[in-house]
């Protein structure tokens, strides 16, 4: 539903890595009112979060220096291996989630 009224539906690791690359860059920022607060940015997410954490992790590494990494840790807990499987089952209405999501709508 978010996504539809946002107007810019995105899922899965390339966008939400994206968004925690900007994040941690706008709490490090010399005016960010939570700098202070922060002394290091750890990342965790699961299945399809944990997809995030590989990207953010990977964009980090190929375009952080060595010395200025924006993330001091990242864990993925069981990630989403193959994403158009996982959403073709999940969007289906055959699907176990889908079922529980129209049944929910209906009532």
């Amino acid at each position: 539903e978010y996504a539809v009224q946002n107007g810019y539906p995105a899922m899965g690791g390339l966008e939400d890595g994206r968004q925690l690359v900007d994040l941690a860059r706008w709490i490090r920022a010399p005016n960010s009112p939570l700098k202070r607060y922060v002394s290091s940015i750890h990342l965790y997410g699961q299945s399809l979060g944990a997809q995030g954490v590989f990207f953010a992790s990977l964009f980090d590494s190929q375009n952080s220096p060595e010395n200025a990494r924006l993330f001091a840790s990242a864990v993925a807990i069981c990630p989403v291996i193959d994403l158009k499987a996982s959403l073709d089952d999940v969007t289906d209405r055959g699907g176990w989630l889908a079922n529980l999501i129209y049944r929910t709508e209906t009532y």
